[in-house]
């Protein structure tokens, strides 16, 4: 599966590397631990998952330069920083696995209950690394400070204020424990510290970043589309569009993506496996409606996307269908009212 790097936010400015940080444990005189630890990791890669109240940072992929024998990792091998290591095992990519396989990779998974693992970080977050959950949580309390959606007092129409915050996925980390190759060439523990220097994004990495140029509204429209990996313009497909909360405005494109599972979840192996469909997830850049239900050109700028997406690929018109969660699920609604013919059905959240 390819996989494009997703560094988000401020804090992605500089590039990540792996580095030395401390002295390197000492060799051994057995001919099977001379190899030196400079050469044996190639790279350091963060895996990163979205749950329901967000993306995190779950798992580490250390690639060496042979192939490691599983059965000699277990969770003691490896130290992160900050986190708390639930299994490690070796994989032939950069993926995880339900069982270790030998390979070149060393997969080392990490709880997603860690406060360092959240990525996506609402206002009420920041500080603690605690997100708000979606639309969990925007159902049991649709104001403001939980749902980010406009609310009594909340955003309003026009607002550009971002409501949260997309973290990049740095973890650091050190080998603890020997790892040993299939060819029995031990690799002994030492202090070099690793920081990622590339991010796969589960799913996320597989929807592609457009813009869009209304002409009939004059807006300019960012926003991710997930094409099925077997598409086939013979064929007619239908389309999923999600509509993101307050808390996403004018935030990185991929904003819908990570803030929960709205998106993503229509876009799984499992779920397109059952449901081939394409996924369209705008991100906009102000409120589009609040409680005074007077939305702004992006509402009518979002109907003319859905229409020039069904156009440039082949998408059936006769199955399209709507959701989103608070301001999104709003929007779901009014577009239902004022173009009655262009969604087969809504499903509504925390409208």
């Amino acid at each position: 599966m390819e996989r494009r790097t997703f560094i988000a936010g401020s804090a992605a400015a500089g590039a990540l590397a792996v580095t030395g940080g401390v002295a390197y444990g000492a060799v051994s005189d057995d001919p099977q631990e001379t190899r030196a630890n400079t050469d044996r990791v190639h790279g350091v890669t963060a895996i990163t998952k979205v749950f329901g109240d967000g993306q995190k940072l779950i798992a580490v992929a250390v690639e060496y330069d042979q192939v490691i024998d599983t059965s000699s990792l277990s969770t003691s091998t490896f130290a992160v920083t900050g986190r708390t290591v639930t299994k490690v095992y070796a994989n032939r990519t950069a993926d995880l696995a339900e069982r270790g396989s030998n390979g070149r990779y060393v997969i080392v998974e990490l709880s997603a209950d860690d406060d360092a693992a959240a990525l996506w970080v609402t206002q009420q977050g920041s500080g603690s690394g605690t997100p708000s959950s979606s639309a969990a949580s925007a159902s049991a309390d649709p104001s403001p400070s939980t749902s980010g959606g406009p609310g009594a007092g909340g955003p309003k129409v026009g607002d550009s204020t971002p409501g949260g915050t997309i973290v990049a996925a740095k973890a650091t980390l050190t080998q603890k424990g020997t790892v040993t190759t299939i060819r029995g060439t031990r690799y002994p523990a030492d202090g070099t510290v690793l920081t990622n220097s590339k991010v796969v994004n589960l799913i996320v990495d597989d929807f592609r970043q457009f813009t869009f140029d209304d002409p009939a509204t004059g807006q300019t429209l960012k926003y991710n589309l997930f094409v099925p990996k077997d598409y086939n313009p013979r064929k007619k497909y239908p389309l999923v569009l999600f509509m993101h909360d307050a808390s996403v405005v004018n935030v990185a494109t991929q904003g819908p993506l990570v803030q929960g599972l709205g998106a993503v979840c229509w876009a799984s192996d499992e779920d397109q496996a059952k449901h081939e469909a394409f996924v369209l997830a705008p991100e906009y850049g102000s409120v589009v409606v609040d409680d005074t239900y007077v939305p702004s050109s992006l509402f009518d700028a979002t109907a003319n996307l859905v229409e020039a997406v069904t156009r440039k690929y082949s998408i059936d018109s006769n199955r399209r269908y709507t959701t989103g969660q608070s301001m999104g699920a709003m929007m779901s609604l009014g577009l239902n009212i004022k173009y009655p013919d262009l969604f087969a059905a809504a499903f509504i959240v925390a409208g």
